[in-house]
């Protein structure tokens, strides 16, 4: 058996064509099967039939199978799987070889809060609450943290605005931003202010994902008298 090629590097759902020609080498014409074996055998399928006659042709024979490398990213970008393509005769392996497979990087990202609501929140105060980043992709990879305006005179501050962040499949694989958010001082207890929180590729792009946290407002309340007159006189018994 001869390969189109030994190694391929595919990012994951991407496609990699590959060709698998049996050489008769013996002197009759018998069906050839060729299955994949290996951990992630899933990775390879035929681009049309899996066998088919190995012809005699003088000794000469030959038959070429087309086959699809499309990996997923359940490994670490950048490792290298090992995937074993065979030939047989009925249950007798006549020939093998070695598909080795470079996995891409994918890219995206989870977003959660500790909590989607911080109530009674007085006017001109602050609440915190903290977010978790959690890398969806299966390399190292740095994202960006933003949030929607605050409304004027309230404010947002988070402690990173950039995290980096390793595979998913790594125990290092989440970051976490704590979140400040200061109400305005007139802000009425009849209130609810919405904070939408991003993540995205450190670079710009497309939002992974998006948060809201519902900030609501504490009432307070109070009363000022004014009198017109301090003092007043009348008579016993009278309606002052």
């Amino acid at each position: 058996m001869s390969l189109s090629k030994s190694s391929t590097t595919v990012y994951p759902c991407d496609d990699s064509p590959l060709a698998a020609t049996i050489d008769k080498t013996g002197k009759s014409v018998w069906l050839v099967s060729m299955p994949i074996t290996g951990n992630r055998a899933g990775w390879v399928s035929f681009d049309g039939s899996s066998s088919g006659l190995l012809p005699y042709d003088d000794g000469d024979g030959s038959r070429t199978f087309d086959l699809i490398v499309s990996p997923d990213d359940s490994v670490t970008a950048g490792d290298e799987t090992v995937i074993q393509i065979l030939a047989k005769d009925g249950n007798t392996v006549k020939c093998s070889k070695e598909l080795r497979v470079i996995v891409g990087q994918s890219f995206g990202a989870s977003l959660s809060l500790s909590t989607s609501s911080l109530s009674n929140v007085e006017p001109g105060a602050n609440g915190t609450v903290s977010l978790t980043v959690t890398n969806q992709g299966n390399g190292l990879d740095n994202l960006r943290v933003s949030s929607s305006a605050p409304p004027a005179g309230g404010s947002v501050q988070l402690d990173l605005t950039t995290v980096s962040v390793g595979s998913k499949h790594g125990s290092d694989k989440s970051e976490t931003v704590g979140v400040v958010v200061t109400l305005p001082s007139y802000a009425l207890a009849t209130e609810q202010v919405e904070i939408a929180f991003s993540v995205l590729p450190a670079g710009g792009g497309v939002a992974y994902a998006e948060v809201t946290l519902t900030v609501s407002v504490k009432a307070i309340h109070g009363i000022e008298a004014q009198a017109t007159a301090l003092e007043q006189t009348g008579r016993s018994g009278s309606l002052v």
